[in-house]
């Protein structure tokens, strides 16, 4: 019968339920699906136990995301009849699509009891072990499934799936092989072959599977994304972006192709056109955590740091407990120099998983910016016992250590680097600076000058470098000229040039010296070390108000700089100021980080100046006492006499690492 001749007949029969479930069929077929709700609504109206309407509205109202509406009608089928196994399986499903997981899976568990063959709720009943990770579990139901029906192709999939992902590789491909030959075209064996083969590093294996299910289907875009991803790991990023850009001709809206290809332009650097498109891809679906934090990282690139950081906190409401979006957050704090804020997101990834190397690795750098080298270097040693090659903990624990002063250390960590990797110049570099500090100067100065002679172009902290080796071998004519160097590469580079003052003061080139310090300042007013050298120059030649200016200026940029501090009191003193002397010296006394020792040699020396009869200060040193090394002058003691200096030792810049998570 037509739509028509069932019509008709429902003039005649308005209360037969067998008829309104016909019309509900058709009208059905016809994509009328309000229409046919509403006939099988009637039928049950008539005829409550009529199973075949009750299943097909209850899809209808499933296929529609109407869960209450379909909770609602199978509850009432139930209170009816309560041991039917087929609407126990499809309230479960109702069920499990909202926040009811565990009632579902107390139904299904009781739909196979009451009937151990029903091969749909033992399988409806696997997907959702697996997503609540009782994998075990599902497996057991999975192979249930295929004892009832060997060739059930969606339960050889799924178990294929759960195989691959326990790391049961020959296992898992044999199902997917079972099913091709069940099934030569299913193209979810051939995807999951596909992901399989590039899950074991088999790319070129990978794309042959991708490969076929687009020849099959060529615009299966799930097949394609795989394939374009493919792709770019293979390095071929113009063929990916070329598939990429074939998905979104013929799927403009999807979301995982603009995703992918954000993702590819950022393997480039084209960081505004990869935020583009995931900003396009968080358009199509706003909740994806993922394509948040890809977004926050190419932000991030692009130093737009607010943006970035309001990324990944909007990824950490949807998934707070995310060690992604908690690493990249901190990444984006400490950039910005928020590192008390940095270390508890880094904590709370620990908290959930205590051998997650990334946040070890950023959690040990943020103790570093802190000053905590002695915990820094615990964090790097962690990583170095889960991960004996990882780069960056290996160089960060070298230069922490070097920091701490334990340099014997600090080389055998640098030269376990070049063990494994003998081209690190960055290594190199710092086992040099710290063999220099460990007094093995010679040795050091090799090294730079064999960085210095493979060096490509001109690099001013190697010179600069390579300078402090001289100078500390009292090589003064080749320590200016490797400054010198340094300040040509690099004319911004205000160590190099402090340096070089120094290196000429040491040839009692003064004027030299003074004009280094002074185009310095000129620089920048603050750099508190040319102010030092600038006063110790000046003591030295018993220009004492100009010392005491330079020490003043000095401490105020950084009223903690302690050696200051007491070259003005033994420079006061000097002048048989005792008072002030005394004075200054008292300020002293509350420091936390100066040793007592420190402070009781410092006190003798200071009492000592004082018991000593003062000299006039001299408007110019005559020529004699500059050059004299033998003449006693009363000025302050050199305990920090002018030396060349090197910054800290660099800490490894931070890295953003990709995140696992496939599309």
């Amino acid at each position: 019968m037509d739509l028509s001749e069932i019509e008709d007949k429902l003039k005649d029969f308005p209360h037969d339920p067998e008829l309104f479930y016909q019309q509900g069929l058709l009208l059905a077929e016809m994509g009328e699906s309000g229409r046919a709700s509403k006939s099988w609504r009637r039928a049950l109206e008539l005829k409550p136990d009529h199973t075949r309407a009750l299943n097909l509205l209850g899809t209808t109202y499933l296929s529609q995301n109407r869960l209450s509406e379909a909770e609602e009608l199978y509850r009432e089928a139930l209170v009816r009849k309560p041991d039917q196994p087929q609407v126990l399986n499809a309230l479960a499903l109702a069920l499990s699509r909202s926040s009811g997981v565990p009632e579902a899976i107390e139904l299904w568990n009781k739909a196979t009891e009451l009937d151990p063959g029903y091969t749909q709720a033992h399988y409806n009943l696997s997907s959702v072990l697996v997503k609540e990770g009782k994998d075990d579990d599902a497996r057991r139901r999975l192979e249930q499934v295929l004892q009832l029906d060997p060739e059930d192709i969606y339960a050889k999939n799924s178990l294929g799936q759960l195989l691959a992902r326990q790391g049961f590789v020959e296992e898992a491909e044999s199902e997917f092989r079972g099913v091709l030959e069940l099934e030569p075209g299913d193209l979810y064996a051939h995807n999951n072959l596909g992901k399989l083969r590039e899950r074991q590093g088999d790319l070129e294996g990978a794309l042959e599977q991708f490969e076929a299910v687009l020849a099959i289907d060529h615009e299966d875009a799930y097949a394609a994304n795989n394939k374009g991803r493919i792709l770019a790991q293979m390095g071929r990023t113009e063929d990916a972006i070329k598939t990429f850009e074939e998905v979104l001709e013929a799927h403009p809206d999807d979301s995982v192709a603009h995703h992918n290809l954000g993702r590819v332009k950022a393997q480039l650097e084209f960081w505004s056109e990869a935020i583009a498109h995931y900003q396009k891809a968080l358009e199509l679906v706003p909740n994806d955590t993922y394509a948040l934090n890809n977004l926050g990282r190419a932000q991030i690139s692009l130093e737009q740091y607010e943006s970035a950081e309001h990324n990944f906190r909007r990824s950490l409401d949807l998934l707070p407990d995310d060690p992604f979006a908690l690493n990249n957050l901190s990444i984006c704090l400490l950039k910005t120099e928020r590192v008390d804020q940095a270390v508890p997101p880094l904590e709370r990834v620990l908290a959930l998983y205590p051998d997650n190397l990334l946040a070890l690795n950023n959690l040990g750098y943020a103790h570093t910016l802190l000053g905590a080298d002695q915990k820094a270097e615990e964090i790097f040693q962690r990583v170095i016992e889960l991960s004996p090659e990882d780069h960056y903990a290996w160089t960060n624990l070298g230069l922490s250590l070097t920091r701490l002063g334990r340099f014997e250390d600090a080389i055998a960590c640098f030269a376990a680097i070049l063990k494994q990797h003998p081209g690190d110049r960055f290594a190199t570099n710092h086992m040099a600076l710290a063999l220099m500090n460990h007094g093995a100067v010679e040795e050091a100065l090799a090294l730079f000058e064999e960085l210095d002679a493979s060096a490509e172009t001109p690099d001013a902290q190697l010179s600069n470098n390579r300078g402090l080796a001289l100078v500390a071998l009292e090589r003064w004519d080749e320590a200016i000229e490797a400054f010198k160097s340094s300040i040509q590469a690099d004319p911004s580079d205000l160590s190099a040039r402090n340096n070089l003052g120094i290196a000429y003061v040491r040839q009692s080139a003064y004027e030299q010296a003074e004009e280094q310090w002074s185009e310095v300042l000129t620089r920048d007013p603050d750099y508190t070390e040319a102010l030092f050298n600038l006063g110790l120059s000046a003591a030295e030649r018993s220009l004492w108000e100009q010392a005491s200016e330079r020490f003043n200026q000095a401490l105020v940029v950084d009223p903690n700089l302690h050696v200051v501090r007491y070259q003005l009191s033994l420079l006061y003193a000097s002048q048989g100021l005792a008072d002030k002397a005394r004075q200054e010296f008292s300020r002293l006394e509350d420091a936390p980080d100066l040793k007592p020792a420190s402070m009781d040699e410092w006190r003798k020396d200071l009492e000592k100046i004082l018991a000593e009869p003062s000299e006039e200060p001299k408007e110019e040193p005559s020529e004699e006492s500059e050059e004299s090394e033998d003449s006693e002058q009363p000025g302050p003691k050199k305990i920090a006499p002018l030396r060349a200096r090197t910054k800290k030792p660099k800490r490894k810049r931070l890295t953003l690492k990709k995140k696992s998570k496939e599309e």
